[in-house]
């Protein structure tokens, strides 16, 4: 076991101290050759903020530096090895690690490191979002899980229209996609966690005839243990993100599909289930406010009547919440040039 931040009773607080317990043995911390525990102070680093392993070495997140830890046996035991010297992390929870590779929030925003070196992820995409949209007042608040399943990471914390603190914005990244989006949930943490087993009354949902259960009782099938992202709510109660679809909306960068003005005649969402409708915003100048006209409902040949003239346009697609839906690749434009309005 290793911790870090130490405050203890010989030197007192030691907020750059690493401390890792004896060989095999997570309850002696007493320093010892023959146990192998011991401590290391890392200089000019800030305090520890996080500690990740799981690989062949650990990670040694502080505020202002990145440490490798790796095992070299005695006499040192662990070799700290530099990969960040001046970029860490400012919020103790937002490291996290699958395999080889650590995801963590940054000063300079989200960055990714595979024990050699960090490389942006949300550069121009997010992380002045985050920043502007992040309460720092309780950065303690926030946290983090992996789903490996779907390919995701995510960042739960107190966002704009927070109250006292409490999370109500997840940040996701899809690393295989590498694209963000985020998510409006109240709750007070996130994890990763597994689904649950049956037990005898549980097995009603599938028949109340044992002799008709589609599995034998000593079956895998019942014990759970699948990989899923769980969250207590603000009234401590715990779930899982398994249920019905929330609303979703989507919204396109700015586009210009002609050479100074066009008209915008129709849109076409690219989405594959569920009740959808797209608005239309259109400008003249940079400095001009986008603002969004009506939303627009699909007609029987799949396109939505979104009209609209301007140098600029960008479009937002929404679907409902409950609806049976699982991608949305985009949408299409039909417009043409025009003459100056």
């Amino acid at each position: 076991m290793v911790l870090g931040g130490i405050n203890e009773t010989t030197d007192g607080e030691v907020p750059n101290r690493v401390w890792w317990s004896a060989n095999n043995d997570p309850d002696d911390f007493t320093p010892a050759a023959s146990t192998q525990c011991d401590f290391q102070n890392l200089p000019d680093v800030g305090w520890v903020q996080r500690i990740i392993g799981g690989a062949d070495y650990g990670l040694i997140f502080t505020e202002r530096g990145i440490y490798r830890m790796t095992y070299v046996g005695s006499p040192l035991v662990f070799r700290f090895d530099p990969v960040e010297r001046s970029r860490g992390t400012p919020i103790p929870n937002s490291g996290i690690g699958l395999g080889r590779v650590a995801f963590y929030i940054s000063e300079e925003g989200i960055m990714a490191t595979d024990g050699i070196q960090s490389v942006p992820l949300g550069h121009a995409k997010v992380d002045d979002w985050f920043w502007d949209q992040f309460d720092t007042v309780y950065r303690s608040r926030l946290s983090a899980a992996v789903d490996p399943v779907r390919k995701l990471v995510m960042w739960g914390f107190p966002g704009t229209g927070a109250t006292s603190g409490n999370p109500n914005r997840i940040l996701i990244y899809n690393w295989a996609e590498k694209k963000f989006s985020y998510t409006e949930i109240n709750h007070q943490i996130i994890f990763r966690s597994q689904s649950q087993g049956y037990t005898l009354d549980t097995l009603d949902t599938f028949s109340t005839d044992l002799d008709a259960l589609p599995f034998s009782l000593d079956s895998r099938a019942w014990t759970g243990g699948q990989l899923r992202i769980g969250a207590f709510n603000t009234s401590n109660i715990y779930g899982t993100f398994t249920g019905s679809n929330l609303a979703a909306t989507m919204e396109t960068s700015e586009f210009q599909p002609h050479p100074g003005y066009s008209d915008v005649i129709h849109s076409r969402p690219l989405v594959d289930g569920g009740t959808v409708t797209a608005a239309l915003a259109s400008r003249n100048r940079l400095t001009d406010t986008a603002t969004f006209g009506t939303a627009q409902a699909i007609l029987t040949d799949g396109e939505c009547p979104t009209v609209g003239n301007g140098r600029y346009h960008r479009l937002r697609v929404s679907v409902a919440a409950g609806g049976a839906w699982t991608h949305a690749q985009g949408v299409e434009v039909a417009s043409v040039g025009a003459g100056v309005p």
